[in-house]
């Protein structure tokens, strides 16, 4: 048989895995000393190249005819075997490939629809593209918890929600807070003389201490007798403290505030020097006076007025004075635009009275403080010029905070939160003067 009735013999699969003898081997001994230094150094099996893909190899393999002889079993041709069946037993084996890369896949098979998952808890809309659609909820006529007919927003939260979010943030004690007290915070700043008393009562303690046990005190003749300012140890710890609890925020917004209305030029100009965050001339000229003035004022007023009444009071009614603030106010673009916005007259009738009854109610406690301390008893003494000043003050704090805002409506056409925290402040100065001159003139 010769050497081309054998390769004809042979398979496909034979024919590709012979190698081609070397041409060293052909030459016999003609190979010289190369071949024989090739010959001495071991063999290294060549790395194994990838395969160069085809599209063949995305169709599946089909399996070639084989013949056989029905008696030897031999390969003959003229006869084809049957095909061989898979038991029921056992499952059928995924053809491979010759190189044994996996099953064959067509890679541009598209995949499968795949229907949309639809949660148990949806409503019973009509999920089909032609079918008609279920109307959306009705928020046109409100909420009827009370809100104000947002779609999807809830509801403003509750009177406890809105102390909540304004001791958050307007005092050091964090609160946890959401968004429904957010909101109702802005809608019910007219509870913002709560957050007065809690500031007031703790810097009048503070103050009632100092004033007690500094040397100031055994400096007056007669303590009983209520003649004795309250001296400027604890004047500067009351209004130190109350600048302190409220986290400077008010002071920032009166520097603020300062530089807007002391600079030149146009209304733009003022807008920007009143949000710019570094102090200049006009600001820290504005906090130092308004702040040594109200020092002064506090340092002179009786002491025992000052601390049953004028410390408490005069952060209740500054809260106030931010009320009418707002009141008056334009609203603008910042975080307090909505609570400008929300607040109108009779937001500040509330406030109004709600900052009078907590003065009594300060009243009430640091009176109790003081008789505690001295065994003064200041509820028959000095109960008419507390009177006196409670009215005199909510007058006082609805004045300060209308002229405030009418020179920020002038100067910066809005009235935003440096504008808010400046009115505090000033409402503060005016009180304390106003708490001065009472003092001098009812006792």
């Amino acid at each position: 048989m010769s050497a081309d009735d054998k390769n004809d013999d042979k398979m496909p699969d034979e024919l590709l895995n012979e190698q081609p003898e070397s041409f060293e081997q052909e030459e016999g001994s003609a190979a010289g000393p190369v071949s024989e230094a090739r010959a001495a150094e071991p063999v290294r099996p060549e790395p194994k190249r990838p395969r160069k893909m085809s599209a063949a190899d995305f169709r599946a393999p089909s399996k070639p005819a084989v013949w056989k002889s029905a008696d030897a079993g031999q390969e003959e041709p003229g006869t084809q075997a049957a095909p061989l069946q898979a038991s029921p037993s056992e499952p059928p084996k995924a053809e491979t490939y010759a190189d044994d890369q996996g099953p064959a896949q067509d890679p541009w098979a598209a995949d499968p629809p795949r229907q949309p998952s639809v949660p148990a808890d949806l409503p019973a809309y009509d999920l089909r593209p032609e079918g008609p659609l279920a109307p959306p909820p009705d928020v046109s006529a409100g909420r009827a918890d009370g809100g104000e007919g947002r779609q999807g927003a809830p509801s403003h939260g509750n009177f406890f929600g809105a102390v909540k979010a304004h001791v958050s943030f307007f005092t050091l004690f964090r609160m946890d807070v959401d968004m429904n007290d957010i909101r109702a915070a802005e809608k019910r700043m007219y509870l913002t003389p709560v957050i007065g008393l809690m500031i007031g009562l703790m810097a009048a303690c503070v103050s009632a201490v100092v004033f007690w046990v500094s040397p100031w005190a055994d400096a007056g003749s007669d303590l009983t007798a209520n003649v004795l300012s309250l001296g400027p140890a604890a004047a500067i710890t009351a209004i130190g403290s109350a600048v302190v609890l409220a986290k400077f925020l008010h002071m920032d917004g009166l520097a603020d505030f300062g530089d807007g209305v002391a600079v030149s030029g146009p209304k733009e100009a003022h807008i920007r020097a009143l949000k710019d965050t570094r102090i200049g001339a006009g600001g820290l000229a504005t906090a130092m006076i308004v702040t040594i003035a109200s020092f002064a004022f506090l340092s002179d007023v009786v002491g025992v007025f000052a601390v049953a009444a004028a410390i408490a009071g005069m952060e209740i009614f500054a809260k106030n004075g931010m009320v009418s603030a707002a009141v008056f106010g334009k609203p603008g673009d910042g975080m307090a635009a909505e609570q400008v916005r929300s607040t109108n007259v009779a937001s500040l009738v509330i406030s109004t009275a709600i900052a009078a009854g907590l003065s009594l109610v300060a009243f009430l406690a640091m009176g109790a403080v003081c008789f505690l301390l001295t065994g003064f008893n200041a509820f028959g003494s000095i109960v008419p010029a507390v009177v006196v000043f409670i009215a005199a003050s909510a007058a006082l704090s609805i004045t300060a905070g209308i002229l405030t805002a009418s020179i920020s409506n002038k100067r910066f056409g809005f009235v935003n939160g440096d504008v808010l925290g400046a009115s505090n402040e000033i409402t503060r100065l005016v009180v304390l003067a106003g708490a001065f001159t009472i003092s001098h003139l009812m006792l």
